[in-house]
């Protein structure tokens, strides 16, 4: 064999078997999952790196009334609630814990779950036509729980999966006075963050996953 070629067949071995030595150096990998997601999440530190959200919400109020023996409703008023709303983490240094809970490898691909909490910081707008209109402030401390997989390739992790993250929100504190309403529309808002619309912060942390190369 040509002794150039015999070389680089050596080379690519060794290079493939430092590889998979990484891949199933389990404490390793685990390790920079953990990382991985902290800084992605403390890299959200103020407004101008939050995760923003708006959210409209048609509402309608009815009257029942009695005709002939038989109730009926009838609408006597329909609007639409709207709001935006800002997340940050409060100095993530301090106030971000985060702890992974699970790791286990199946077929080359990495299932974990994490838990961890955050003081958040916010800020949200919001709209009830004829009603308020506002904007507020505040702080709230969150407890969340994420949930996904990876695959583990030879030089890293890839097709990375968050299939759960979902959080709750205590503690809650407004910087300023609020109407009721507006208060009720706000907190609203603000869970949406941490239970239904988070599918950019699944995607953010799925990309940093899939940015950790051994």
């Amino acid at each position: 064999m040509n002794p150039v070629r015999a070389a680089i067949l050596l080379c690519g071995l060794l290079l493939a078997t430092s590889a998979r030595a990484a891949a199933q150096d389990l404490p390793l990998v685990r390790m920079l999952l953990q990382r991985v997601v902290v800084d992605e999440m403390s890299a959200h530190d103020s407004e101008a790196t939050a995760w923003y959200n708006d959210k409209s919400k048609d509402k309608t109020k009815y009257f029942q009334t009695n005709l002939f023996g038989r109730e009926i409703d009838q609408r006597v008023a329909s609007w639409t609630e709207e709001s935006k709303s800002w997340i940050s983490i409060e100095r993530p240094a301090e106030t971000l814990t985060l702890e992974l809970t699970q790791f286990e490898v199946r077929d080359g691909r990495a299932y974990f779950s994490l838990t961890g909490k955050a003081k958040l910081g916010f800020r949200v707008w919001g709209r009830i036509p004829r009603l308020a209109k506002g904007n507020a402030s505040g702080t709230v401390w969150s407890k969340f729980a994420l949930e996904g997989s990876t695959s583990m390739t030879g030089g890293g992790l890839a097709d990375s999966q968050i299939t759960r993250l979902d959080g709750k929100l205590r503690d809650l504190q407004f910087n300023n006075d609020l109407a009721s309403p507006l208060e009720k529309l706000f907190v609203s808002a603000l869970n949406d963050h941490v239970k239904n619309k988070n599918k950019k912060l699944r995607r953010s942390v799925e990309k940093a996953i899939d940015r950790v190369k051994f």
